[in-house]
Protein backbone atom coordinates (compact mmCIF):
# COMPACT_ATOMS: atom_id res chain seq x y z
CA UNK A 1 0.00 0.00 0.00
CA UNK A 2 2.78 2.20 0.91
CA UNK A 3 4.33 1.29 -2.49
CA UNK A 4 0.79 2.58 -4.40
CA UNK A 5 0.78 5.71 -2.19
CA UNK A 6 4.14 6.79 -3.10
CA UNK A 7 3.03 5.73 -7.18
CA UNK A 8 0.07 8.25 -6.38
CA UNK A 9 2.53 10.93 -5.66
CA UNK A 10 4.70 11.01 -8.46
CA UNK A 11 2.26 9.94 -11.31
CA UNK A 12 -1.35 11.60 -12.21
CA UNK A 13 -2.92 10.00 -15.58
CA UNK A 14 -5.32 12.61 -17.35
CA UNK A 15 -8.24 11.23 -16.95
CA UNK A 16 -11.64 12.67 -15.76
CA UNK A 17 -12.58 13.37 -12.04
CA UNK A 18 -14.77 10.65 -11.77
CA UNK A 19 -13.76 8.79 -9.29
CA UNK A 20 -12.55 4.84 -10.13
CA UNK A 21 -15.30 3.43 -8.31
CA UNK A 22 -18.28 5.02 -9.66
CA UNK A 23 -16.82 4.74 -13.01
CA UNK A 24 -16.95 1.03 -12.79
CA UNK A 25 -21.04 1.39 -11.05
CA UNK A 26 -21.56 3.86 -14.17
CA UNK A 27 -20.69 2.06 -16.95
CA UNK A 28 -21.56 -1.87 -15.43
CA UNK A 29 -24.61 -2.49 -17.51
CA UNK A 30 -22.40 -1.51 -20.85
CA UNK A 31 -19.60 -4.10 -20.29
CA UNK A 32 -19.71 -7.66 -21.18
CA UNK A 33 -20.41 -10.37 -19.69
CA UNK A 34 -16.69 -11.02 -18.87
CA UNK A 35 -15.94 -7.51 -18.02
CA UNK A 36 -19.07 -7.39 -15.53
CA UNK A 37 -16.98 -10.47 -13.67
CA UNK A 38 -14.00 -8.76 -13.21
CA UNK A 39 -15.81 -5.08 -11.98
CA UNK A 40 -18.24 -7.31 -9.49
CA UNK A 41 -14.58 -8.74 -7.88
CA UNK A 42 -13.25 -5.37 -7.53
CA UNK A 43 -16.13 -3.73 -6.51
CA UNK A 44 -16.35 -6.69 -3.98
CA UNK A 45 -12.53 -6.70 -2.82
CA UNK A 46 -10.73 -3.02 -3.76
CA UNK A 47 -8.20 -3.58 -1.06
CA UNK A 48 -7.14 -7.38 -2.30
CA UNK A 49 -7.13 -5.84 -6.25
CA UNK A 50 -4.69 -3.02 -5.03
CA UNK A 51 -1.65 -5.69 -3.96
CA UNK A 52 -2.71 -8.05 -6.77
CA UNK A 53 -1.21 -8.25 -10.75
CA UNK A 54 -2.58 -8.20 -13.79
CA UNK A 55 -2.16 -11.97 -13.92
CA UNK A 56 -3.47 -12.16 -10.48
CA UNK A 57 -6.76 -10.47 -10.63
CA UNK A 58 -7.51 -12.45 -13.81
CA UNK A 59 -6.84 -15.74 -11.92
CA UNK A 60 -9.67 -13.84 -8.96
CA UNK A 61 -11.85 -13.07 -11.77
CA UNK A 62 -11.63 -16.50 -13.63
CA UNK A 63 -11.15 -14.30 -16.97
CA UNK A 64 -8.29 -13.88 -19.18
CA UNK A 65 -5.38 -10.90 -18.68
CA UNK A 66 -6.96 -9.77 -22.06
CA UNK A 67 -10.43 -9.48 -20.31
CA UNK A 68 -8.72 -7.67 -17.22
CA UNK A 69 -7.42 -5.10 -19.71
CA UNK A 70 -9.96 -4.16 -21.99
CA UNK A 71 -12.02 -3.55 -18.83
CA UNK A 72 -10.13 -1.01 -17.66
CA UNK A 73 -9.90 0.48 -20.86
CA UNK A 74 -13.53 0.42 -21.13
CA UNK A 75 -13.80 2.63 -17.97
CA UNK A 76 -11.85 5.31 -19.10
CA UNK A 77 -7.62 3.93 -17.82
CA UNK A 78 -5.30 3.75 -20.49
CA UNK A 79 -3.54 0.46 -19.00
CA UNK A 80 -3.99 -1.42 -15.65
CA UNK A 81 -1.36 0.41 -13.74
CA UNK A 82 -3.18 3.62 -14.27
CA UNK A 83 -6.84 2.01 -13.14
CA UNK A 84 -5.03 0.35 -9.94
CA UNK A 85 -3.56 4.15 -8.93
CA UNK A 86 -6.72 5.41 -9.75
CA UNK A 87 -8.57 2.63 -7.33
CA UNK A 88 -5.91 3.00 -4.96
CA UNK A 89 -7.21 7.08 -4.56
CA UNK A 90 -10.36 6.20 -3.45
CA UNK A 91 -9.58 3.62 -0.75
CA UNK A 92 -7.52 5.88 0.73
CA UNK A 93 -10.43 7.59 1.70
CA UNK A 94 -12.30 5.06 2.76
CA UNK A 95 -11.56 5.14 6.35
CA UNK A 96 -12.89 8.97 6.17
CA UNK A 97 -16.20 7.12 4.98
CA UNK A 98 -16.78 4.19 7.90
CA UNK A 99 -18.82 6.35 10.24
CA UNK A 100 -21.33 7.73 7.59
CA UNK A 101 -21.41 4.26 6.00
CA UNK A 102 -22.80 2.50 9.37
CA UNK A 103 -25.09 5.04 9.12
CA UNK A 104 -25.86 4.28 4.97
CA UNK A 105 -26.91 0.70 5.38
CA UNK A 106 -29.91 -0.43 4.53
CA UNK A 107 -33.49 0.01 5.93
CA UNK A 108 -34.24 -3.17 8.27
CA UNK A 109 -37.41 -4.75 9.45
CA UNK A 110 -37.45 -3.91 13.11
CA UNK A 111 -35.57 -0.32 12.71
CA UNK A 112 -37.19 1.98 14.73
CA UNK A 113 -39.22 5.48 12.63
CA UNK A 114 -36.13 7.78 14.11
CA UNK A 115 -33.73 5.19 12.43
CA UNK A 116 -35.72 4.66 8.92
CA UNK A 117 -35.84 8.46 8.50
CA UNK A 118 -32.02 9.19 8.86
CA UNK A 119 -30.76 6.06 7.18
CA UNK A 120 -32.88 7.44 4.62
CA UNK A 121 -32.02 11.17 4.39
CA UNK A 122 -28.31 10.17 5.05
CA UNK A 123 -28.02 7.99 1.91
CA UNK A 124 -29.82 11.06 -0.05
CA UNK A 125 -26.72 13.06 1.51
CA UNK A 126 -24.33 10.56 0.23
CA UNK A 127 -25.83 10.78 -3.03
CA UNK A 128 -25.73 14.37 -3.08
CA UNK A 129 -22.01 14.27 -2.05
CA UNK A 130 -21.02 11.78 -4.47
CA UNK A 131 -22.52 13.60 -7.22
CA UNK A 132 -21.41 17.04 -6.48
CA UNK A 133 -17.46 15.52 -5.93
CA UNK A 134 -18.13 13.79 -9.38
CA UNK A 135 -19.12 16.88 -11.27
CA UNK A 136 -17.59 18.21 -14.56
CA UNK A 137 -17.85 21.91 -14.14
CA UNK A 138 -17.47 22.42 -18.36
CA UNK A 139 -20.35 20.60 -19.01
CA UNK A 140 -22.41 22.38 -16.08
CA UNK A 141 -21.07 25.68 -17.94
CA UNK A 142 -22.06 24.45 -21.53
CA UNK A 143 -25.34 23.03 -20.64
CA UNK A 144 -26.47 26.53 -18.77
CA UNK A 145 -25.18 28.30 -22.04
CA UNK A 146 -27.08 26.05 -24.57
CA UNK A 147 -30.33 26.58 -22.28
CA UNK A 148 -29.94 30.31 -22.05
CA UNK A 149 -28.92 30.43 -25.88
CA UNK A 150 -32.08 28.00 -26.95
CA UNK A 151 -35.30 29.35 -28.81
CA UNK A 152 -37.31 26.59 -27.02
CA UNK A 153 -36.11 24.86 -24.11
CA UNK A 154 -37.70 20.91 -24.45
CA UNK A 155 -37.78 18.33 -21.95
CA UNK A 156 -37.71 14.51 -22.78
CA UNK A 157 -38.43 12.15 -19.80
CA UNK A 158 -40.83 9.49 -18.72
CA UNK A 159 -41.93 7.49 -15.97
CA UNK A 160 -40.31 8.53 -12.85
CA UNK A 161 -38.27 11.23 -14.24
CA UNK A 162 -41.33 13.08 -15.45
CA UNK A 163 -41.70 15.17 -12.25
CA UNK A 164 -38.49 16.23 -12.65
CA UNK A 165 -39.03 17.21 -15.63
CA UNK A 166 -42.17 19.32 -14.70
CA UNK A 167 -40.03 21.23 -12.26
CA UNK A 168 -37.82 21.90 -15.11
CA UNK A 169 -40.34 23.56 -16.89
CA UNK A 170 -41.84 25.45 -13.82
CA UNK A 171 -38.49 26.76 -13.14
CA UNK A 172 -37.80 28.22 -16.20
CA UNK A 173 -40.56 29.58 -17.00
CA UNK A 174 -40.29 31.59 -14.43
CA UNK A 175 -36.66 32.62 -16.15
CA UNK A 176 -38.90 33.80 -19.62
CA UNK A 177 -37.72 30.73 -21.29
CA UNK A 178 -40.37 29.58 -23.66
CA UNK A 179 -40.35 25.65 -22.08
CA UNK A 180 -42.18 22.95 -23.15
CA UNK A 181 -42.87 19.30 -21.96
CA UNK A 182 -45.06 16.55 -22.97
CA UNK A 183 -46.19 13.86 -20.78
CA UNK A 184 -46.90 11.76 -23.60
CA UNK A 185 -44.21 10.48 -25.69
CA UNK A 186 -46.16 10.20 -29.25
CA UNK A 187 -47.16 14.21 -28.72
CA UNK A 188 -43.07 14.59 -27.73
CA UNK A 189 -41.66 12.58 -31.12
CA UNK A 190 -43.99 15.21 -33.02
CA UNK A 191 -43.14 18.21 -31.38
CA UNK A 192 -39.14 16.92 -31.64
CA UNK A 193 -39.90 17.23 -35.05
CA UNK A 194 -40.26 20.95 -34.98
CA UNK A 195 -37.21 22.14 -33.31
CA UNK A 196 -34.42 23.28 -34.82
CA UNK A 197 -30.59 24.04 -34.35
CA UNK A 198 -31.33 27.24 -31.93
CA UNK A 199 -33.61 24.67 -29.96
CA UNK A 200 -32.22 22.83 -26.80
CA UNK A 201 -33.54 19.52 -25.45
CA UNK A 202 -32.45 18.19 -21.63
CA UNK A 203 -33.28 14.49 -21.68
CA UNK A 204 -33.56 13.01 -18.27
CA UNK A 205 -33.53 9.11 -18.06
CA UNK A 206 -31.81 7.53 -15.04
CA UNK A 207 -30.23 4.30 -17.08
CA UNK A 208 -30.01 6.27 -20.77
CA UNK A 209 -31.93 2.91 -22.29
CA UNK A 210 -35.40 3.98 -22.29
CA UNK A 211 -36.92 3.53 -25.03
CA UNK A 212 -39.12 6.35 -25.82
CA UNK A 213 -36.92 8.76 -24.89
CA UNK A 214 -33.59 7.75 -26.97
CA UNK A 215 -36.31 7.79 -29.82
CA UNK A 216 -37.68 11.44 -29.24
CA UNK A 217 -34.21 12.84 -28.92
CA UNK A 218 -33.08 11.09 -32.13
CA UNK A 219 -35.62 13.11 -33.83
CA UNK A 220 -34.74 16.33 -32.31
CA UNK A 221 -30.64 15.27 -33.15
CA UNK A 222 -31.86 15.03 -36.59
CA UNK A 223 -33.45 17.90 -36.58
CA UNK A 224 -29.86 19.72 -35.13
CA UNK A 225 -31.38 20.37 -31.74
CA UNK A 226 -28.24 20.54 -28.97
CA UNK A 227 -29.28 17.47 -26.50
CA UNK A 228 -28.08 17.74 -22.80
CA UNK A 229 -28.26 14.28 -20.95
CA UNK A 230 -29.04 14.32 -17.11
CA UNK A 231 -28.31 10.67 -16.46
CA UNK A 232 -26.03 8.48 -14.43
CA UNK A 233 -24.44 6.49 -17.05
CA UNK A 234 -22.36 6.67 -19.51
CA UNK A 235 -21.64 5.09 -22.69
CA UNK A 236 -25.53 4.47 -23.58
CA UNK A 237 -27.52 5.25 -26.78
CA UNK A 238 -28.48 8.62 -24.98
CA UNK A 239 -25.23 9.96 -23.78
CA UNK A 240 -23.81 8.77 -27.40
CA UNK A 241 -26.74 11.27 -29.17
CA UNK A 242 -25.96 13.72 -26.50
CA UNK A 243 -23.77 17.17 -26.65
CA UNK A 244 -23.32 17.83 -22.97
CA UNK A 245 -23.69 14.93 -20.27
CA UNK A 246 -24.38 15.26 -16.52
CA UNK A 247 -23.75 12.11 -14.58
CA UNK A 248 -26.06 11.98 -11.33
CA UNK A 249 -25.34 9.21 -8.50
CA UNK A 250 -27.43 7.17 -6.79
CA UNK A 251 -27.62 3.26 -4.67
CA UNK A 252 -30.22 1.08 -4.61
CA UNK A 253 -31.10 -0.09 -0.95
CA UNK A 254 -33.90 -2.81 0.14
CA UNK A 255 -37.06 -0.32 -0.01
CA UNK A 256 -35.54 2.29 -2.77
CA UNK A 257 -34.36 1.66 -6.14
CA UNK A 258 -31.27 3.65 -7.78
CA UNK A 259 -33.90 5.43 -10.02
CA UNK A 260 -36.27 6.48 -6.99
CA UNK A 261 -33.25 7.61 -4.95
CA UNK A 262 -31.90 9.66 -8.22
CA UNK A 263 -34.84 11.64 -8.49
CA UNK A 264 -34.00 14.06 -5.05
CA UNK A 265 -30.16 14.37 -7.33
CA UNK A 266 -31.84 15.03 -10.30
CA UNK A 267 -33.93 17.53 -8.99
CA UNK A 268 -30.65 19.27 -7.22
CA UNK A 269 -29.41 19.28 -11.16
CA UNK A 270 -32.18 20.99 -12.09
CA UNK A 271 -31.73 23.55 -9.81
CA UNK A 272 -28.09 23.89 -9.84
CA UNK A 273 -28.50 24.70 -13.83
CA UNK A 274 -31.67 26.74 -12.86
CA UNK A 275 -29.30 29.06 -10.94
CA UNK A 276 -26.48 28.59 -13.47
CA UNK A 277 -28.92 30.05 -16.16
CA UNK A 278 -30.26 32.89 -14.09
CA UNK A 279 -26.47 34.33 -13.31
CA UNK A 280 -25.53 34.74 -17.07
CA UNK A 281 -27.98 37.64 -17.05
CA UNK A 282 -28.87 37.61 -13.20
CA UNK A 283 -30.97 41.65 -13.96
CA UNK A 284 -32.85 39.60 -16.79
CA UNK A 285 -33.35 36.63 -14.39
CA UNK A 286 -35.12 38.41 -11.73
CA UNK A 287 -37.00 41.12 -13.62
CA UNK A 288 -38.63 37.44 -15.40
CA UNK A 289 -38.61 36.04 -11.79
CA UNK A 290 -40.75 39.20 -10.80
CA UNK A 291 -42.97 39.30 -13.38
CA UNK A 292 -44.44 35.45 -13.00
CA UNK A 293 -44.88 35.79 -9.26
CA UNK A 294 -48.36 36.01 -9.48
CA UNK A 295 -48.96 35.40 -13.32
CA UNK A 296 -52.94 35.36 -12.41
CA UNK A 297 -54.33 38.40 -11.87
CA UNK A 298 -56.32 36.86 -8.26
CA UNK A 299 -58.05 39.14 -6.46
CA UNK A 300 -59.18 39.49 -2.89
CA UNK A 301 -62.93 39.68 -2.24
CA UNK A 302 -65.28 38.25 0.44
CA UNK A 303 -67.63 35.94 -0.58
CA UNK A 304 -70.95 34.66 1.02
CA UNK A 305 -70.98 30.72 2.26
CA UNK A 306 -73.11 28.25 -0.74
CA UNK A 307 -75.56 27.54 2.48
CA UNK A 308 -76.08 30.85 4.11
CA UNK A 309 -74.36 32.95 6.61
CA UNK A 310 -71.67 35.28 6.47
CA UNK A 311 -67.74 33.88 5.46
CA UNK A 312 -65.79 34.41 8.51
CA UNK A 313 -62.86 34.90 6.28
CA UNK A 314 -61.72 35.79 2.70
CA UNK A 315 -61.20 33.39 0.00
CA UNK A 316 -58.86 33.96 -3.36
CA UNK A 317 -61.23 34.01 -6.72
CA UNK A 318 -60.60 34.94 -10.08
CA UNK A 319 -61.55 38.33 -11.49
CA UNK A 320 -65.25 37.84 -13.68
CA UNK A 321 -65.18 37.85 -16.76
CA UNK A 322 -66.75 39.91 -19.21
Amino acid sequence: MHYINGIIKRVKPKMSAKSCILRIRSTFDSLCHAQQKVAQFVLENPQEVLSSSISELAKKARVSEATVLRFTRAIGYEGYSHFRIALAEDTATQSLRQGLEKIHEDVNVGDSFEAIFRKVLYSSVDSLSTTMNQVDGKSIEKAANLIYHASTLFLVAVGNSQPIAMDAVHRFLKLGKKTVFFTDPVAAAMFARLLGPNDTVVAISFSGLSVDVIEIVKIAKENSAKIVAITSQDNTPLTDLSDVKIFSYSKETRFRTEAMESRIVQLSIIDALFVSVAMINPQKALREIQSTTNPLPYKVVPKRQRMGGDVQKQHLVPPSTP
